[in-house]
């Protein structure tokens, strides 16, 4: 996965739901914008927090795919 893609989709306007999933099988749903953050000073990684609140810290190695929902 390239963090360009993921970008795209976390930026895209109107915002669409999307979920992730990661190497490791796990899907993790993003629902708003706000559950996705792609730090700048660190573009190999991926922060997400689910909508019960708990984060994620994601390397962009480890996330396979991107499906809308």
């Amino acid at each position: 996965m390239r963090v360009q893609e993921i970008q795209e989709r976390a930026n895209q306007v109107p915002f669409r739901a999307f979920a992730i999933e990661t190497t490791g099988g796990s899907w993790i749903d993003i629902e708003k914008p706000e559950q996705i953050f792609l730090p700048v000073p660190r573009p190999d990684i991926a922060i997400v927090f689910e909508k019960g609140g708990r984060m994620y810290i994601l390397g962009i190695d480890q996330i396979s795919a991107l499906e809308v929902r």
